[in-house]
Order: structure tokens, then C-alpha cells, then sequence
């Protein structure tokens, strides 16, 4: 039940991004490119087999019915990713067909001036390609080896791709509101990957107290955990002082005998600043291994 529980969840997460990016992708591109459909409906039903596949494999494998081929299509136990490498394979197709279809619809702004759209993109081909580390362990590996390389992949994706996948979508969202300038949203972007994915293992090294790491490490990671928050705050300042803005001319408006004006975005703003007081306030609370899990759901 925990393995079906944990796996679910990120599948249900990962579904989550993918189809907030293939929703995105008309905007960015201008139109719809040729041919997208089928290639969105043919990623929904490879998710649809790789969802079935892992619940059915997950529980047949433990219970005994799948005979010898359980090391192929069972389950490792170990819990979070537990898949085995056939149904590793059915993911890998699923990040490769996402990554086809985002370069498809990011091409027409690849023309254009750097913007947030090439940085998408490559972050989500940086998610495929860390996947490839889980095929290091086998059956036979020892299990310290093989926790490992499940471990990173988990909390690389967590603590570093998504994280600037989430920078990226918030800040392309309020570049579309008029709430933040284009370089502006560049500009944290560029430093959410110089903090997210530049510190490496060192980011995410916070949570090596299970390995018996120093200290020294652990508070080094601390503190590029720490400032893994800085670009939605920055995000969230910039689109804050913009709606203060529009405040203070609504009053001016007003104080000259005019109606008021409306923040027309108000709910939505909230929203998204909601987004960056949930990270923070998930540090705050409880600064352990399962904060960056709770701040992606």
C-alpha cells in the first residue's frame, strides 16, 4: 500500500506538470504547431499503461505471480521509483515523448529573443536525462549503491529541475499578466538555475544525515537549501510592487473624483503568492527530507 501510495503520487504530480506545460505551450508558440494532438493523445495513453502497469506489477510481484520474471516487471522495494526496468523503460518513453512534444511547441519562440521557453525546455530534457541514473542498479547490486541512485534521482528532481520548472511556469504567468517584465522573469530565472541546479549535490545535501555525512555538509546544504526560495520571493516582490502600483493610481483616481479602478488579477495574484508562502512556510515549519516532497504536491 505505501509503494502504490508514493507511486501514484508522483505519477499524479508528474501529470500535473506536463499537462500545465502542454497547456502553455499555444501562448508561448502563438498557435497551435501541426500534428501536437497526436502526439498529447499517444503521452496519454503511455501514462495510462505505465500508471496500470505499476499498480498491477507492484502488487503481483511481492504476492508471487509473476515467477521469475517479478525482477523485470515487479518490484524493487524501494518504495519511492520501486519500478522495475521495464516499466523504467515505459517512464523513460513517457519524459522523452514530453520532451518531443515541448520542443515542438517552444520552436517558434527559439527564434525570438532569449526568453523562458528555451529554458523550459531544456530543464524538462535535464529531468529526462537524470532518469538514466536509476538504471545503475540491478537485482544484484548492493543496496546501498542501489538507494542511493533512487535517492538522488528523487531529490534532484524535486529539490532542483522542478523546482526552476515551477520559477519558469510562475514567472512566464505573471509575464502574461503584465504583472512582471520579460528580462525581469529571465533574469530569476537564470539565478533559480544558478541556485538550483549549480549547488548539484550540494543543494540537496542537507538531507545526507542518513549517510552519516559531516556536519559542516549538512549545514552547507542547509543553506543552499535556504535560498532555493529567493527567485519566487524576488518573483513575488516584483508582481507585489506592481499591484501596489495599481493601487496607488486607483486612489489618485479616485481622489480626483473618478471611479475606482480595479485590480483585475487580484485572485489570480493571490494565488500565485501562495504558491511561494507555501515553500517558505514549509521550510519554516518543518526543515526535514519530506519538506520538498510536501512543497511539489
Amino acid at each position: 500500500m505505501r509503494s502504490w501510495h508514493l507511486s501514484l503520487a508522483l505519477f499524479w504530480i508528474a501529470a500535473c506538470w506536463i499537462g500545465t506545460s502542454i497547456f502553455l505551450l499555444p501562448t508561448i508558440a502563438g498557435k497551435e504547431v501541426r500534428g501536437q494532438s497526436r502526439l498529447i493523445n499517444l503521452l496519454f495513453v503511455t501514462i495510462l499503461v505505465l500508471v496500470v502497469g505499476t499498480v498491477l506489477g507492484t502488487w503481483a510481484g511481492p504476492m508471487g505471480l509473476m515467477g521469475r520474471s517479478w525482477s523485470l516487471f515487479g518490484h524493487q522495494g524501494l518504495g519511492i521509483r520501486g519500478i522495475r526496468p521495464h516499466v523504467q523503460g515505459l517512464l523513460l518513453a513517457v519524459l522523452v515523448l514530453w520532451a518531443v512534444i515541448m520542443y515542438r511547441g517552444c520552436r517558434p519562440a527559439f527564434r525570438r529573443k532569449p526568453g523562458l521557453c528555451p529554458i523550459g525546455s531544456f530543464t524538462q530534457s535535464c529531468v529526462t536525462l537524470l532518469l538514466l541514473s536509476g538504471f545503475v542498479a540491478g537485482p544484484r547490486t548492493n543496496f546501498v549503491i542501489a538507494d542511493f541512485w533512487r535517492w538522488a534521482v528523487i531529490h534532484m528532481w524535486v529539490e532542483a529541475f522542478f523546482e526552476v520548472f515551477t520559477t519558469i511556469v510562475v514567472g512566464y504567468l505573471l509575464v502574461r499578466m503584465g504583472l512582471v517584465g520579460q528580462r525581469a522573469a529571465v533574469r530569476v530565472v537564470y539565478l533559480a538555475a544558478l541556485l538550483f541546479l549549480g549547488s548539484g549535490l550540494l543543494g540537496i545535501s542537507h538531507n545526507f544525515y542518513w549517510n552519516a555525512k559531516p556536519v559542516a555538509t549538512m549545514a552547507l546544504g542547509s543553506v543552499f537549501s535556504t535560498l532555493q526560495v529567493v527567485p519566487l520571493v524576488l518573483l513575488t516582490l516584483e508582481a507585489w510592487r506592481f499591484s501596489r502600483m495599481s493601487r496607488i493610481g486607483s486612489a489618485r483616481h479616485r481622489s480626483n473624483g473618478g471611479n475606482a479602478l480595479a485590480f483585475a488579477h487580484a485572485e489570480v495574484f493571490l494565488f500565485l503568492i501562495a504558491v511561494n508562502f507555501g515553500i517558505s512556510w514549509g521550510r519554516r515549519l518543518r526543515p526535514d527530507d519530506r519538506s520538498a516532497h510536501r512543497e511539489l504536491l
